[in-house]
């Protein structure tokens, strides 16, 4: 397939282009057809919480791992394990690495040029500009085994970067406080006006600090795709109603969604107590309170407590990542949880 130039609905210059995309590892659903583009040129967000399959989704975006269903392109190429070319345009960055302990930082980068396709006279030159741009000048023959968590971090970006791609994604490049992670921030904001990266992560101030844009997953599924700014206009349009009772949760589930201005219904069971926690987002000009009240009652389900609040995104982040946590801990043994963050992060 010859590279064609795609444009979004704003006449964007399209680089990444997801359509119906979805993956499964045995019953676990890890990307549910989801379908999203990010423009050339920035930096663009994936955000969601642990177990959102944000790992499953870059992997997919980088041809590491196949799709059962949808496609991907880049540049209008189509992307694949299969498909060495197009691969090599783009710098994956794993969320943790793992690299040769006796091997120093230019004999991991020499290896990483050489695996992409790199000639070995134009691998010289790439691996000087990749310790130059990410300050590795000091430590480029120390060996692996002896870097701390920076001089790791800043190879780690060094690597993504051999083979000169068009493409970078990163999976948690900033980990732990902002504040410590200073210079990082500045090499990926740096990253973004030379290339197009597409970044992930469960930190909403990350995404917020360094994003231009967003897709918000929640288990494999996209729940909203902007930015920042038009994100948080559409919340002002809408309110959040927090109900926490006791009962069939699918069935009342069904219910309160039917309910007249409902815009969305997420659920969450605390595992040790069988409460159950409903988020009803709906129209800020509404008060849903009464009819929601008057179905529990009908349902034979008590109403515990019920909060009626404007809608933030951190409020709906929070409650995305506590939907997220309860499932895991009320569904899954500690073995099976482990192997269900494996498959989904």
């Amino acid at each position: 397939m010859t590279e064609q130039t795609e444009r979004n609905e704003k006449g964007t210059e399209t680089m990444v282009s997801v359509c119906g995309l979805s993956k499964r590892y045995g019953e676990t659903q890890a990307i549910d057809c989801v379908s999203c583009s990010f423009a050339k040129g920035g930096i663009h967000g994936i955000l969601g919480p642990v177990g959102a399959g944000k790992t499953t989704l870059l992997a997919l975006l980088s041809g590491s791992l196949d799709a059962e269903e949808g496609s991907v392109t880049v540049n209008g190429v189509s992307v694949s394990s299969g498909n060495i070319e197009i691969r090599r345009k783009i710098g994956y960055l794993r969320e943790r690495p793992i690299f040769p302990k006796d091997m120093t930082v230019e004999e991991v980068l020499d290896f990483i040029g050489a695996s992409r396709g790199v000639a070995e006279e134009k691998r010289y030159r790439q691996i000087k500009e990749a310790i130059d741009l990410c300050g590795l000048e000091s430590i480029c023959r120390r060996l692996c085994a002896r870097l701390n968590a920076e001089g790791r971090q800043r190879l780690e970006l060094a690597g993504a970067l051999m083979g000169n791609p068009d493409l970078l994604l990163l999976d948690e490049p900033i980990r732990g406080a902002m504040e410590k992670n200073d210079e990082t921030v500045e090499l990926v904001k740096m990253l973004g006006k030379i290339k197009t990266v597409v970044l992930a992560t469960s930190d909403l101030s990350v995404a917020r600090s360094l994003c231009s844009d967003v897709v918000l997953l929640s288990e494999g599924r996209v729940i909203a795709a902007d930015t920042f700014a038009g994100l948080e206009e559409k919340l002002l349009r809408s309110r959040t109603l927090m109900v926490e009772t006791k009962g069939d949760g699918q069935m009342l589930r069904e219910a309160l969604q039917t309910l007249p201005d409902v815009l969305g219904c997420e659920m969450a069971r605390n595992g040790r107590t069988g409460e159950l926690r409903f988020r009803l987002d709906h129209r800020a000009d509404c008060d849903l309170r009464e009819s929601v009240s008057a179905l529990l009652a009908a349902k034979g389900a008590p109403v515990l407590s019920m909060t009626d609040s404007a809608l933030t995104l951190e409020a709906v982040y929070r409650s995305l990542t506590a939907s997220s946590d309860a499932a895991r801990k009320a569904d899954a043994s500690p073995d099976e949880g482990s192997k269900r963050k494996e498959a989904k992060q």
